[in-house]
């Protein structure tokens, strides 16, 4: 792309080190840049005597605690500060959380699988009691690779984890506790993050496919997700790829148009009765799998959508966890503001 001396990106630092794909797709593309330590007390300052341009995130969802920082500074940089963030707050206030984005998705009438949200008890015990189709997924707000996702095969487990996320006394009360893994593979509890007070029920649908979709500026990619021993696609590291046709490639580009969005991956299912309904979308994705989102014919590249059709092209487009096309959208981006 060239050095370009007008434009400075700012890469917001990020606690596990997300922001160090950016870091790597503007060297290589020779774009200035800064990083800000959006995490210390001092940020606005930091921000404030900034000359950049625009600001990258790569916001941590690894604790609920985290999400709530980046969404809140990324609300006031955007929305007070009036900078140019990528992804916008929007994009990053739907990541992992999905009470969000369920409201999300009913406002703008696209299909998912039937999800209920309680925040009262007694709402939540005459749900069960009404006779709900077994089984149900509970999921926590937060969790990601099927973290924090849970089987319900009738109403008395139902019952026994809904009395358990409520509190009524305050004494003896336990919450929802995610666990996670340690470097050598030992479990441990996450109780800094329990959930409480609130429900997540998702009813079970019939999947035929389930459809990994990416939209990155003009550029769409896709490819199915395969699911592991247990029956779960979320997290199993298994993936299929080839042309999926135009059913799952209009879905895709109908979800992001909803949202005018830059840069979202979408999870939808495609179920045995050929609906499309979407799972889950995030704004911070990564080729886990393979360096790549999409490959046809045995070779790599990308969707592009001209004169009301898709075509493909082929090319390494998702270098460093696609940060790199990131990184030229938001340039065109900021070309297009600027006229």
């Amino acid at each position: 792309m060239g050095k370009n001396n007008k434009i400075i990106l700012g890469i917001l630092k990020e606690p596990d080190g997300l922001h160090e794909s950016y870091l790597r797709a503007c060297e290589v593309l020779e774009i200035p840049y800064k990083i800000i330590d959006i995490i210390s007390d001092d940020w606005i300052r930091r921000l404030e005597e900034c000359p950049c341009s625009a600001f990258l995130c790569r916001p941590t969802a690894r604790r609920m605690v985290y999400k709530q920082m980046f969404d809140e500074r990324i609300f006031f940089l955007e929305r007070e500060m009036k900078k140019i963030v990528y992804p916008s707050y929007r994009e990053i206030m739907l990541y992992e959380n999905k009470r969000v984005l369920l409201y999300w998705l009913r406002i703008h009438h696209i299909p998912h699988p039937p999800t209920h949200i309680f925040y009262d008890r007694d709402e939540a015990l005459g749900f069960i009691k009404d006779g709900p189709r077994f089984p149900l997924f509970f999921k926590t707000n937060l969790g990601s690779g099927g973290g924090g996702v849970r089987m319900i095969k009738g109403r008395r487990s139902a019952k026994r984890l809904i009395n358990r996320l409520f509190t009524r006394t305050g004494l003896g009360f336990k919450g929802f506790v995610k666990w996670s893994r340690g470097p050598l593979g030992f479990p441990y509890p996450l109780f800094d993050d329990i959930q409480y007070n609130n429900v997540f029920f998702q009813e079970a649908v019939r999947v035929r496919h389930e459809w990994r979709g990416v939209m990155i500026g003009d550029s769409y990619f896709i490819h199915e997700k395969l699911p592991d021993k247990r029956g779960f696609r979320s997290g199993s590291g298994k993936a299929a790829y080839g042309h999926p046709g135009d059913g799952p490639l209009n879905f895709l580009k109908r979800v992001c148009d909803a949202g005018n969005f830059r840069s979202m991956n979408v999870d939808f299912f495609e179920t045995e009765e050929g609906e499309f309904l979407v799972n889950e979308l995030h704004t911070v994705f990564a080729s886990k799998i393979n360096p790549f989102q999409t490959k046809v014919d045995g070779v790599p590249g990308r969707f592009l959508y001209k004169n009301k059709s898709w075509v493909f092209e082929a090319g390494a487009f998702n270098r460093f966890d696609s940060c790199e096309l990131r990184v030229k959208d938001v340039i065109s981006l900021l070309g297009e503001k600027n006229g």
